[in-house]
Parts: C-alpha cells; sequence; structure tokens
C-alpha cells in the first residue's frame, strides 16, 4: 500500500464516523451526487454537504466549486448528505478537481453505503474514483472510476478527499472540487438467463444474453461474505453475434457443503460494467 492511498483511507475512515449531517440537497434525475456543480449556497457551504467552503473562484462550470483547505485537527474531507441507493448496483464516479499545491498527492469521490436508508450504523466503503499522483497545475482535471454496492444497501454518504504523503497535509494545503457525478452504470447488453449446477467437477455455471453490443466479454465472481471473489483470470470474450449468445464456466473450487451465490459481470469496451445475479447453486 502507497503512502498516498493509506493516508486517504485513513481520512475517509475518519470521515465515515463523524458526519452529522441530515438527508437531503438536491440532485439531479439520475445522478445521485447532492448539489453536483456545487451551485447552491448554504452559509459559505456547499448546501448537501459537511465541511467545505463555497467558492467563485475559478469553477470548473457554472458559477462556484467545492474547497477544501487543510486546517488544524480537521479532515481534508468532505461528506454529502444521506443519498438512496440500490444494492449490487455498479455505480460509475466521476469528478473534477484542481490544486496547486505541491503536498497533494491524491484526490478522489467514494461512498460509503449503509444497510438503513438514512445512514446510520455500520458502513462499507468500496472505493469510486481516486487517482494517485495527481497533477498539480492549477488547471481542471478529471477522474472516473466505479465502484460496486453491497448486497442489503438502503443508502449512501458520499466522500470528497485530497490525499498527502504521510504524515499528512500540512495545515493551508489548498483544492477544489466540482462537477462530481455518481450514476448506475449501464451497458449494451441484455442478459437472459443463468443456471448453476452442481457436477462431479465443480460448479458449472451457464448464462446467455438476449441482446449484446459493443460487449468486450464476462468475468465470473463467486461471493464471499459480503465481497465478491473474480474466478477467471482472464476475461471470457464475448461472441460476435450482437443477437446474444450462450456461455459457461466451470468452478473447480466451488465449495462443496454450503449453497453458493455467483454473480456475471458483463464489460463494454469503455470499461463499464454491468452485474447480473445472483445465481444460486444449492449445497450438496
Amino acid at each position: 500500500m502507497t503512502a498516498h492511498r493509506a493516508s486517504i483511507r485513513s481520512l475517509i475512515l475518519l470521515a465515515s464516523v463523524a458526519c452529522l449531517c441530515v438527508a437531503g440537497g438536491a440532485q439531479a434525475a439520475t445522478n445521485l451526487v447532492p448539489n453536483p456543480g456545487f451551485e447552491l449556497n448554504c452559509a459559505g457551504t456547499p448546501c448537501g454537504w459537511l465541511l467545505g467552503s463555497w467558492s467563485t473562484v475559478n469553477p470548473h462550470s457554472g458559477t462556484a466549486s467545492m474547497q477544501l483547505t487543510k486546517a488544524q485537527n480537521l479532515n481534508f474531507v468532505s461528506l454529502s448528505d444521506c443519498v438512496a441507493a440500490t444494492p449490487g448496483t455498479v455505480y460509475a464516479f466521476s469528478l473534477w478537481y484542481r490544486t496547486a499545491d505541491a503536498d497533494v498527492g491524491q484526490a478522489g469521490l467514494s461512498a460509503t453505503y449503509f444497510s438503513t436508508a438514512d445512514c446510520t450504523g455500520s458502513n462499507v466503503n468500496t472505493g469510486g474514483a481516486s487517482q494517485n499522483g495527481i497533477t498539480r497545475d492549477g488547471m481542471w482535471h478529471q477522474i472516473s472510476g466505479s465502484a460496486t454496492s453491497p448486497s442489503g444497501t438502503q443508502s449512501a454518504r458520499l466522500i470528497l478527499a485530497f490525499g498527502c504523503a504521510d504524515p499528512g497535509c500540512p495545515v493551508g494545503a489548498t483544492g477544489n472540487f466540482d462537477d462530481l457525478d455518481m450514476q448506475p452504470a449501464t451497458t449494451a447488453v441484455a442478459f437472459g438467463s443463468a443456471t448453476a449446477r452442481r457436477t462431479a467437477g465443480g460448479v458449472v455455471l451457464g448464462w446467455n444474453t438476449a441482446s449484446e453490443a459493443n460487449v468486450l466479454g464476462f468475468d465470473v465472481y463467486r461471493q464471499a461474505g459480503e465481497r465478491r471473489v473474480r474466478l477467471n483470470a482472464h476475461l471470457i470474450p464475448a461472441g460476435i453475434a450482437v443477437t446474444g449468445q450462450r456461455y459457461s464456466f466451470l468452478d473447480r473450487r466451488a465449495p462443496a457443503r454450503p449453497a453458493v451465490r455467483y454473480w456475471i459481470r458483463a464489460v463494454d469496451a469503455q470499461g463499464t460494467a454491468s452485474w447480473y445475479g445472483p445465481v444460486l447453486a444449492p449445497r450438496v
């Protein structure tokens, strides 16, 4: 783990348990981010967010951006209001950032997911869009990525963070964010059905697509607790027909006694993914 990654993960952990903000905030029809362009100002802080300041200096678009400045004993992060989220969904994240501070080494947008509707109780962070070694030329730059919400998800809070090399960001380090986006990712594939059956050699997972276009291939995951473990070493290539295909995969190391859940992940040429599942292989 790099120093930058360790630093920002520490900030995210601290922030996820410290938020006292309330649910609400304006958001676009499909974009889950409250006040994504930071156009709305609530007493000097962008509406829908905790910490950070509302800045009208050189926004990426519109009239304002979110500015974070490292102060003594304060995290270099901002947390959003509580938003609704659905389980097992691949969310696409993107953000714009700018900084001219030589001490800032990472920027990111992620989400912590909750099994309650009001962002209370225990939470899980599965990542989002982040980058180490960011450009620090004072110009706007974009970062994108994706993450899957865990099973049982009902709500989420978004986390904006800058990170610095250990032992942390110096007081006065500054950066800005603008035009955030978090919404369900889609691919040009329509899944038909899937089955999982036990054989002497393991579990055979089979699936078919009703249609597919611009799809590179598929990954197979076995669920282990709250995690999904990828089973195929290389992407299973998609067929050449757009009208749909049949596929299969043999899990030779499937657990013998308990029921096993599988997920199928389709990836398109742009790197966007969609999921199908769970597909249950009954216990022996």
